[in-house]
């Protein structure tokens, strides 16, 4: 048996395993809360959890400091456009600026 039919039945093997076992994948669009985190514990064998939550930043606040500021210079830069194909990278981007910078 050659390493390519091994590792191709390893793989099967695996994928049949979650199959069976009811592996999850969990979303999280919110911090979880105490409910959220038992109900995690009773869905079994957890294969990833994807953190899909957002920082809740006062944009209004954001927006009124001087253009010379260095968040509001940070925030017209990666600031997405809704056509932009990069948008969800510039997005993310922005985020981790204004992590850093608040």
């Amino acid at each position: 048996m050659t390493k390519r039919n091994l590792l191709f039945l390893f793989v099967c093997a695996g994928l049949i395993f979650a199959l069976i076992a009811g592996v999850y994948v969990y979303r999280l669009n919110r911090p979880p809360g105490p409910e959220e985190a038992q109900e995690l514990l009773r869905l079994g064998p957890v294969s990833d959890v994807l953190d899909e939550t957002r920082p809740d930043y006062p944009w209004e606040e954001l927006k009124e400091r001087p253009r010379q500021d260095m968040v509001r210079r940070v925030m017209d830069l990666l600031a997405p456009a809704e056509e932009d194909p990069e948008a969800p990278v510039k997005e993310k981007a922005l985020y981790y600026a204004l992590d850093a910078l608040l």
